[in-house]
């Protein structure tokens, strides 16, 4: 089953960060349901369910987006999932982020 905008928006809802989200509910959506997809074959992370993914790497990426300083760059090193340095992006695009991950299997180098 795959995520849904409207499952992000209630989620969002729970902890009162609707205006931080409320532009990009169906690209956090889409990223979850990457994240599903790759975590099957690369064991990005060991949540596999949705409900606790949304919560945890979604919801709480919106989070460090909501309360993220005004600056014009950010570095989220240690990304491996993209989390938070893509929420961070996707909600905050006046913050130039780039991720870094050093471990093999989850190398992530971008810049968003």
């Amino acid at each position: 089953m795959a995520i849904t905008p409207a499952q992000v928006e209630e989620a969002v809802a729970r902890w009162g960060l609707d205006s931080t989200a409320a532009p990009v509910l169906d690209r956090l959506a889409a990223y979850g349901n990457l994240l599903l997809h790759w975590n099957a074959r690369f064991a990005l992370t060991s949540i596999r369910d949705e409900v606790e993914l949304i919560e945890r790497h979604l919801v709480e990426g919106v989070f460090a987006a909501a309360h993220h300083p005004d600056v014009l760059t950010a570095l989220d090193f240690g990304s491996g999932t993209g989390v938070p340095g893509l929420a961070i992006a996707l909600c905050r695009p006046e913050i130039q982020v780039r991720s870094e991950e050093r471990r093999v299997g989850k190398e992530c180098r971008s810049r968003w």
